[in-house]
């Protein structure tokens, strides 16, 4: 990777991370479209799918780290539902990451456009901070959070958006309490995919510090900026932003688009 490049990189991933830290998700579904999009578009040359499925989970991990260990420290996370969730998810992104090699590119954009359509629907689902009865451990809830691992750990996306919905619509976390517990619960999306996608040699590294230090940057911007935008305010935008992204990947998946 040239220089140019990895300042883009490294750009696109703080814009990114701030969502996430911003939202408790979203930011992580942008990546993908805006490396693979963004990157050729402002230098003239991209990455392979691969490659940038594996950045984006960099990027991930780093906000979730930062963004997730503030809200830890500031009491904003539901401990008991993170000790029931966080073992499906890691399980589930740690065999996703490692599998993913073996899928082809058109596969792999193929399944992150399906995701991508799944984001953009959830973000208009209604969400309510009023508390309901909890199901600390639900079964169904439990395989919701192992499938969200597999598939996202395959894609390069930590999941946020996914887990969220799954604390918020099966749990009944208030959405508040739901937005910073998915970005803390995230962490366990990102970090063993990652591992699956280095260990299957799909890391590109150089560009990996850059992506770190802007990830963590903008995260916690969002994370001091989320108790003082409200989150339904702003989840319309990203869900119009998502959209238009999706339809992008599903024109390359069609072959309408390269």
């Amino acid at each position: 990777m040239t220089t140019e490049q990895e300042i883009v990189v490294a750009l696109l991933s703080g814009f990114c991370s701030f969502i996430a830290g911003l939202l408790g998700a979203g930011g992580d579904i942008l990546y993908v479209p805006l490396l693979l999009y963004g990157l050729p578009a402002i230098t003239g040359s991209g990455l392979a799918v691969h490659t940038v499925t594996a950045l984006s989970l960099v990027g991930s991990l780093a906000s979730t780290g930062g963004g997730g260990v503030k809200h830890w420290l500031d009491a904003h996370v539901d401990r008991q539902t993170m000790r029931t969730a966080w073992p499906m998810l890691a399980a589930g992104a740690l065999v996703g990451g490692a599998l993913s090699r073996l899928l082809p590119a058109t596969a792999l954009l193929a399944i992150f456009a399906v995701v991508t359509s799944a984001a953009a629907i959830l973000l208009f689902l209604p969400v309510t901070e009023t508390v309901r009865e909890a199901r600390p451990r639900d079964l169904v809830a439990s395989g919701l959070m192992l499938t969200s691992g597999l598939v996202c750990g395959a894609v390069g996306v930590g999941g946020g958006f996914l887990i969220i919905t799954i604390l918020l619509h099966r749990l009944h976390l208030p959405a508040y309490l739901a937005r910073t517990t998915g970005l803390a619960l995230t962490f366990f999306t990102a970090a063993p995919a990652v591992l699956g996608k280095a260990l299957s040699g799909q890391m590109a590294w150089a560009p990996v510090p850059f992506i770190v230090v802007a990830a963590l940057v903008g995260v916690w911007a969002g994370a001091h900026a989320s108790a003082l935008v409200p989150g339904r305010a702003l989840r319309p935008a990203l869900a119009l932003l998502v959209i238009v992204l999706g339809v992008r990947v599903w024109l390359t998946v069609l072959g309408v688009l390269g």
